[in-house]
């Protein structure tokens, strides 16, 4: 028998395949069928009777899966995989013929320029079939006991809805009559099968309006399967690839019947970003596949399929177009990794991620902005709580919102050791609208003060090539580098760091710069002037002897009375640091209950070697809050030896509270003439 060779399509844009499975009694019998040309034009309102069909060519590890088995075609001797094989197998009826839609099949793989051209069509093709199939692959593993837990999970959520995810009460655990160990044991393999992690299979079901999943002979609905598997108890890496494709598929229920002048509601930037760990045969398919799924106009030259175009051509030109057009980018040939070198603005970064209920695919994420970027004329919620969609738990605490110059909307980075990270390169708040929210765009653009030139990864994997620079480039990136980070620090150190949220991410951005690039003295300063032990304890652990802990760090924490900070400063740099006069008049005249505190710390780390001068007991005297407590820690330490004048004693009576004025009386009865005038004159 000839092999089969493929007609050219007649013109026009509606044109495809499909394939008109024969039936047979015989369930064993060879596969056998007819390709036709089909029209997806306007069928004046009335339903498509096709059906599409969403697997993976190959489904498990082993070479005997990928032996070629063989169909007849129109006649003729047509190779498929074993898992198709297995599935039309499966969906063969013993009276009826079947049509159906399959890519294997209904496209030429061998024709690069119809799969070009019939790549952007399959949006269409799955939207408007009456059912698509997920075919899961043949039965193993238990996986008919995993139906059936995931059909009694879903029936167990309609009629014990207050029983929490993951959880199944005991009666319906009755019915599947397997034990605990082996229900989950069964599920975890069934969900942990290729077709979860094939990047396809999200546009495929993600523009369906019915589906139907199977598995051998098992067979169920795809909103029930959703429903009971998104209770199953599963590990996070699991997770990770089944939570946005169930997701996506349990949507279908509420998909309004197609128009072709639809789009998705994310741009292609968005979608890369959220689905990067789903798989591809071929890289291009990276973006390929979401096409169908994303909001960009599909005839932008980036986006066009052409599979003769290098990988890393397709990835220069994408990240180019999803970043702005404004950036320099860097790609390698066989490699999943490009370097963005580009100016653009830090915002601020997530301090907190609370995720939602269990089945929805958004987080809250608390933002912490710079103070000129929370400043702008707009709610406060629109800057303070965003909702954003992330099936893939791929954004984390201390990620930094970075915006640039004509880029549409923020990205999200992260830093890494000498360079940082494009973890999503576009997110949109979904609890702002798209007028609100560009309006808040413009006006963080219109922002002054000077850009961020900084350098980007977007995905390193495993054996990617190092990026070349010469020294000189080098030494100006960490430059960048450390300005960056600076202003990242000091938007974190805003807040008071010994919080349980602000600590921990400080930490991690120390422990990334460690060794790379040193931080400045305005980060030790704003450490330890908003009183954050914890953090300036971090820093000077990571920073060691090359921190720069000066005189002015010291005196941020006198002025600001961070006694604690103070204490750990002071016992790590010892003798080294300076402790003038002017910084102990500080401390004396600071009017707070911790002024006291910060006195005693100097006076027990310097000693008699603390300059206590007649003007640091005039700022004492006059301070109606702390003098009290600081002058009777003076003479405590010093006693009768305190330069007690006539200046000091006024300035109590002057300014003071009366009760320094009777201290002073207490110490000094041996000069009592100069201290009863004054305290005479004071009533």
């Amino acid at each position: 028998m000839a092999a089969f060779t493929y007609s050219k399509l007649p013109p026009g844009s509606d044109m495809t395949r499909m394939l008109r499975l024969f039936p047979h009694e015989d369930s064993n019998a060879q596969i056998r069928g007819e390709l036709i040309d089909y029209n997806l034009s306007d069928t004046d309102g009335r339903k498509h009777l096709y059906e599409a069909l969403s697997y993976v060519w190959y489904e498990g590890e082993g070479s005997n899966h990928r032996e070629p088995w063989s169909m007849i075609l129109n006649d003729c001797i047509f190779p498929v995989t074993r898992n198709l094989y297995a599935a039309l197998l499966h969906l063969r009826n013993h009276q009826f013929e079947r049509m159906l839609w399959v890519d294997a099949i209904c496209i030429n793989q061998s024709d690069t320029d119809e799969k070009e051209k019939q790549i952007p069509f399959m949006r269409t093709i799955y939207a408007q079939a009456s059912c698509v199939i997920v075919w899961l692959g043949e039965a193993r593993d238990y996986s008919d006991e995993a139906f059936e837990k995931i059909r009694f999970l879903e029936e167990d959520s309609l009629k014990h809805p207050s029983v929490s995810d993951g959880g199944m009460t005991d009666v319906s655990r009755l019915f599947t009559g397997r034990s605990p160990v082996v229900e989950d044991y069964a599920c975890s393999m069934l969900l942990q099968r290729n077709w979860f992690c094939r990047i396809w299979v999200l546009q495929e079901v993600g523009v369906a309006r019915h589906i139907s999943v199977m598995c051998g002979h098992a067979e169920m609905n795809g909103y029930t399967f959703c429903e009971g598997s998104s209770r199953v108890e599963l590990s996070s890496s699991i997770l990770n690839h089944v939570h946005p494709v169930i997701l996506i598929m349990r949507d279908a229920i509420c998909r309004p019947k197609y128009r072709p002048a639809w789009r998705g509601a994310l741009s292609i930037g968005e979608l890369i970003g959220m689905y990067r760990n789903h798989n591809a045969t071929v890289q291009h398919d990276k973006v390929y596949a979401l096409l169908g799924l994303c909001a960009d106009d599909p005839k932008v030259p980036a986006l066009k399929p052409n599979y003769s175009l290098p990988w890393d051509d397709l990835l220069k030109q994408v990240t180019t177009y999803v970043l702005g057009g404004d950036s320099s980018v860097q790609t390698w040939p066989d490699r999943d990794i490009a370097v963005i070198k580009g100016k653009g603005r830090i915002l601020g970064y997530i301090n907190r991620v609370e995720v939602r209920a269990r089945g929805d695919n958004r987080a809250n994420f608390m933002i912490e902005f710079h103070h000129a970027a929370s400043s702008v004329n707009v709610p406060p919620y629109w800057i303070r709580d965003w909702v954003l969609r992330d099936p893939g738990k791929l954004i984390q605490e201390g990620d930094i919102i970075f915006l640039r110059p004509r880029s549409p909307s923020p990205s999200i980075i992260r830093l890494h050791k000498d360079h940082f990270e494009v973890v999503m390169t576009a997110v949109t708040p979904q609890n702002i609208d798209k007028a609100s929210f560009d309006l808040l765009l413009q006006e963080w653009r219109s922002m002054g003060g000077s850009l961020d030139d900084i350098l980007l990864t977007w995905r390193i994997p495993r054996g990617a090539p190092e990026f070349q620079e010469c020294p000189y480039q080098a030494k100006i990136r960490l430059h960048n580098m450390a300005s960056a980070v600076k202003k990242v620090a000091h938007i974190i150190l805003q807040r008071d760091l010994d919080m349980a949220f602000s600590g921990p991410i400080f930490e991690h951005m120390l422990v990334q710069c460690a060794g790379n690039f040193p931080f400045c003295e305005d980060v030790v300063k704003a450490a330890a002037g908003t009183g954050g032990y914890t953090s300036l304890r971090s820093l000077i652990k990571h920073g060691g002897e090359n921190l720069p802990i000066t005189e002015e760090v010291v005196k941020v924490a006198v002025e600001t009375q961070a006694f604690r900070c103070l204490e750990l400063l002071l016992n790590y740099r010892g003798d080294s640091l300076p402790v003038t006069e002017e910084m102990v008049r500080t401390a004396a005249a600071r009017k707070t209950p911790s002024s006291g505190k910060v006195m005693d710390v100097l006076i027990q780390y310097r000693g008699d070697r603390l300059p206590i001068t007649e003007d640091v007991l005039k700022a004492a005297a006059a301070n109606t809050l702390g003098g009290y407590r600081i002058m009777e820690i003076l003479f405590q330490h010093r006693g009768e030896s305190l330069p007690i004048t006539e200046a000091v004693v006024q300035a109590a009576a002057t300014y003071g509270d009366p009760l320094t004025l009777q201290l002073l009386l207490k110490y000094r009865q041996k000069q009592p003439t100069n201290i009863r005038r004054f305290h005479q004159g004071s009533r």
